[in-house]
């Protein structure tokens, strides 16, 4: 009688670990690493910040709906010089701007993955940032700009400018993500936030000759866009690692 058993369980037991693998199943890549929760917001929280988040608006500014397709909301920030901590040192308040970023807000029924982060649920946010100024890593952080906003109401003045987009878009981004853990004066967060912006989006902005978060935040105010708009801190802050896992900071 148990020899009956046997083989049924080995089968689905090969089965598991073949869907474990396939992207878009659910399940985390062996590299990945699963997002830690920060905080989980109360009723009345969740509708302040679901009011106060980027809208998605056509040219004139006006709303536009979700497809069925579309997975994430994909927004582009920048923030004026005098707004707190910058990317590269300093407070700010140079003519340069202070940093500039990208958020992902998961609008779909599923949890999906940014960058290597994976396990992001519906209705949460991540933020992605480069950064070099930091001791533990220098490139790709994840959640750092949620943080800073949250704990200690910075980038006031912060301008933005979303797009819905689909699972193609999110794997592009993704990749744009993995392929950009780097920083350097001239290819600093702006050169990745507006990068990764125009990799998919037919809507291009520019931060300049010379890349800087202010030439990106005038650029965005050429159009439609928002001002301080939320930024939910909903996972705890990661650093990158180019291709590898993610590394939870001990310092944020």
């Amino acid at each position: 009688m148990k020899k009956s058993f046997k083989k049924p369980l080995m089968v689905l037991a090969i089965l598991f670990l073949a869907f474990s693998i396939l992207p878009g199943t659910g399940f985390a890549a062996s590299d990945d690493v699963i997002a830690e929760p920060y905080i989980n917001p109360t009723a009345a929280q969740a509708l302040t910040i679901q009011a106060q988040s980027p809208m998605v608006r056509d040219d004139n500014g006006n709303a536009v709906q979700a497809l069925a397709t579309d997975v994430a909301i994909l927004t582009l920030w920048s923030v004026p010089s005098g707004s707190g901590t910058g990317s590269s040192g300093g407070d700010g308040s140079s003519n340069f701007g202070t940093h500039s970023f990208i958020t992902l807000n998961n609008i779909s029924s599923s949890s999906i993955t940014v960058g290597k982060l994976s396990g992001i649920a519906a209705n949460k946010l991540v933020s992605v940032g480069t950064w070099g100024n930091k001791t533990e890593h220098t490139g790709v952080w994840y959640n750092l700009e949620a943080m800073f906003i949250n704990n200690y109401s910075a980038y006031s003045g912060r301008v933005s400018h979303s797009m819905y987009i689909n699972s193609t878009q999110l794997s592009n981004v993704n990749s744009y993500i993995i392929n950009h853990d780097s920083w350097s004066l001239t290819n600093n967060c702006s050169s990745f936030a507006v990068g990764l912006w125009n990799s998919i989006s037919s809507d291009d902005y520019s931060a300049g000759t010379i890349n800087t978060p202010q030439n990106l935040y005038y650029s965005i105010k050429d159009g439609a866009y928002d001002t301080n708009a939320a930024v939910p801190y909903n996972y705890v802050v990661y650093y990158a690692q180019g291709t590898g896992t993610p590394i939870r900071s001990s310092q944020y």
